[in-house]
């Protein structure tokens, strides 16, 4: 059912960024083209496939078939050959992600109350935005007049340069203690998360990139002389050691010295005879965790919770989403 705010739409500006969504010269221009076409059609009051089918739009040609042959012809076969019952495996864990995507829609849609209500921009997006776009860099979209922000001041990626650090802090402060940028980030997290449940293709856009960005650097180099200070900073550690890229060197090496320095800093205060830590960061993180340690807790969570997602589970036992999802697919 359309929504009543469907009228809205502007479908000659709608239809030109869908198009780039599939012709962009390059993959960058592809993703931020559907990331324009999904806000334009959430502020619409549509779904991004309820906006394509109200405009009519002609599917895109398929691409060309490729010349060389696909490799991956015929591995169900080969695999049901090998192991009698994998293509029945499959298909029981594909039912199964898709009970549980299900399952996490509509819990979200029960804290939401709608999709579009999970894709509406919130009060710190706008903030951002606006303060963000004097220093925009815009682009326009291969063969369109289209234009898009490319970044701020000549910032892409990485940490954020001064003018960007400046503008950040107008839309608003940031946290002044460690634990305070942890909860934010893991914040923007859960809400990228929670749209990813419905669109995985979606993505956040560029001034909450910026953001991010910020937040992870202050993770890196933010003194953090308390206990729990220190704890989210191992957090933090813990989520470094599971992305999916690597960092730089340099910035594994900053965060390395920082936590060096956060250690030095808490032993110090406790050999002058501050009172020691009530809560105890020996029992919730130890020396050393051995396989059978994040099996153990991965399976747990997986009893407790099954519904959370691999990157969730991930997080909270402190292992890869890969780990987690590879735990999940063997039992």
């Amino acid at each position: 059912m359309m929504s009543p705010n469907a009228s809205k739409l502007d479908s000659d500006k709608f239809s030109k960024v869908r198009a780039l969504m599939i012709k962009g010269a390059t993959e960058g221009e592809r993703k931020a083209a559907r990331a324009a076409a999904t806000k334009m059609a959430h502020r619409a009051g549509l779904t991004l496939d309820q906006a394509i089918s109200q405009i009519h739009t002609a599917p895109a040609p398929a691409p060309a078939p490729v010349s060389w042959p696909d490799i991956f012809a015929g591995v169900d076969d080969r695999m049901e050959e090998r192991e009698p019952g994998y293509k029945a495996r499959v298909a029981a864990e594909k039912t199964a992600r898709k009970e549980r995507r299900d399952v996490e829609r509509a819990q979200l849609l029960q804290k939401y109350g709608s999709e579009e209500a999970v894709f509406a921009d919130t009060e710190r997006e706008r903030l951002l935005e606006e303060a963000l776009m004097p220093i925009a860099d815009q682009g326009v979209f291969h063969g369109s007049d289209e234009t898009h922000v490319n970044g701020y001041s000549g910032w892409t990626a990485g940490e954020p340069n001064e003018a960007l650090w400046t503008a950040l802090k107008l839309a608003y402060p940031f946290p002044d203690d460690l634990p305070g940028v942890w909860a934010e980030y893991l914040m923007w997290e859960a809400l990228q998360e929670a749209r990813n449940i419905f669109d995985e293709n979606a993505s956040p856009a560029i001034f909450v990139r910026a953001r991010t960005a910020a937040l992870e650097h202050l993770m890196d180099v933010m003194p953090a002389p308390s206990w729990l200070g220190l704890r989210a900073r191992i957090a933090w550690l813990c989520r470094v050691s599971s992305l999916d890229f690597y960092r730089q060197g340099n910035e594994d090496l900053t965060l390395a010295r920082t936590l060096g320095a956060d250690f030095e800093g808490l032993f110090a205060a406790v050999q002058n005879g501050q009172p020691n830590p009530s809560d105890n960061l020996a029992d919730t993180f130890p020396a050393r965790r051995t396989n059978a340690d994040k099996r153990r807790d991965v399976l747990s969570m997986l009893d407790a919770e099954p519904g959370l997602s691999d990157r969730e589970i991930g997080r909270r036992c402190g292992v890869s989403p890969q780990t987690a999802g590879n735990w999940r697919r063997r039992r």
